[in-house]
């Protein structure tokens, strides 16, 4: 068994525009892919709370100095 890695910052991007590109991939085939478990492949794909907030709130305040 080979061993699996952790995924840079970017190399999560990728992997969910991968998944988000109409590529046909099934989160197995990305795990393959990217020589991570399906686990992780789950978990970065996961919707993040936080990051969807941080750019709520990032764009309020953009649209208040308007």
């Amino acid at each position: 068994m080979t061993s699996l890695h952790e995924l840079t910052s970017q190399e999560k991007i990728e992997l969910g525009f991968d998944n988000k590109d109409g590529n046909d991939l099934s989160q197995r085939k990305l795990a393959a892919e990217y020589n991570i478990s399906l686990g992780s492949v789950s978990n970065v794909l996961k919707p993040k709370p936080y990051l969807v907030s941080e750019n709520f709130s990032t764009k309020k305040r953009l649209n208040k100095n308007k």
